[in-house]
């Protein structure tokens, strides 16, 4: 898509987008938090596995909810595949199928994933793919098991992480290259019809990088997980992998952070990795580690997704693993 620098256009648009003033977050989760648990390794994890030669494991990157409220989690290989995986749950939790995206390969993260109706009022697929290109993948056609089929690439450079809502695109740019020894400082606001509306720098603290050995001071931030629209601000998760014997550094620091679209730090709930296992094993979960995977806004509610399970836990992760957990909070 080529940008189109309408200037006038896209100064009326600027002056247009709504500016959240306040967002207050509650300072921790109860039970009644819960939107839902679901399991590390769902219904078909051995078989997936068993067709990709040299995988040794998938794990979860990134969800969206539909209209319908039904769950999709986008999984990633390691090593990495040619496809990501693209798992399936209705609003109840009850498991329904997965989808392939051939999105993968060395170089992604699939740290991004929205599922949006087009025109004709059919879900259609976002993702990032393993070079950064943002694409789109109709799901109309595909049965489950199916390896779903491009639409199109957009020509809107991104590093990993993006949100989408009606009226916005929230990217994660970059502006030398795409590169893990960076920190992700850099958001890009655009229109729908792929207007860059604004550019919003975020500190380091409020970033990250992608990995704890990108950069000597890596572990000092951090990490940012996702990112999510809301209406006239925008979410970022954070939350590095950390298990009781690891050292507690900052990039493994878990919670969400509410921003206006200036980049002005309006609310955050950030807990020590310890704490948040707490906070889980109090709801009375099998909590062995923790990583936040992801944040969505829905209706200004926002879902962040935690992994309080591991992989080799088989007999617990069969059943559960996987927490996306509610934040609803006054403007």
């Amino acid at each position: 898509m080529a940008l189109r620098l309408n200037f006038v256009f896209i100064l009326a648009v600027i002056c247009s987008i709504q500016i959240c003033s306040a967002a207050i977050l509650s300072k921790s989760y109860s039970h009644n938090d819960i939107h839902i648990t679901l399991p590390l390794l769902f219904n078909e994890y051995d078989d997936v596995l068993s067709q990709y030669d040299g995988a040794k494991y998938l794990y979860p990157s990134s969800f969206a909810l539909d209209d319908d409220n039904n769950i999709y989690i986008q999984y990633i290989f390691e090593p990495k595949q040619k496809d990501n995986i693209l798992v399936c749950y209705n609003k109840k939790g009850n498991y329904l199928g997965y989808y392939k995206i051939p999105s993968g390969g060395r170089g992604g993260a699939g740290e991004g994933l929205a599922i949006i109706q087009d025109y004709n009022g059919f879900n259609v697929v976002y993702v990032v793919s393993n070079t950064g290109t943002l694409q789109r993948y109709n799901m109309v056609s595909s049965l489950y098991g199916d390896s779903l089929f491009k639409e199109r690439d957009f020509s809107i450079n991104v590093f990993n992480q993006f949100s989408m809502s009606q009226d916005y695109w929230l990217i994660e740019g970059y502006e030398s290259e795409r590169s893990i020894k960076y920190s992700r400082n850099r958001l890009e606001l655009y229109s729908v019809s792929g207007d860059l509306l604004r550019v919003i720098y975020l500190q380091n603290n409020y970033s990250g990088y992608i990995v704890s050995d990108a950069s000597p001071d890596a572990k000092n931030y951090n990490k940012r997980q996702g990112i999510a629209l809301g209406d006239g601000f925008f979410v970022a998760s954070y939350g590095a992998f950390y298990y009781s014997k690891m050292e507690s550094t900052y990039n493994t620091y878990q919670g969400i952070r509410v921003f206006d679209f200036s980049g002005k730090l309006l609310s955050e709930k950030i807990f020590p990795p310890d704490e948040m296992m707490n906070v889980l094993k109090k709801m009375g979960l099998t909590v062995s580690r923790i990583e936040n995977e992801g944040v969505i806004v829905k209706n200004n509610t926002i879902y962040s997704m935690y992994i309080y399970s591991d992989r080799y836990h088989h007999k617990t992760s069969r059943s559960e693993g996987i927490i996306i957990l509610l934040d609803k909070f006054t403007q």
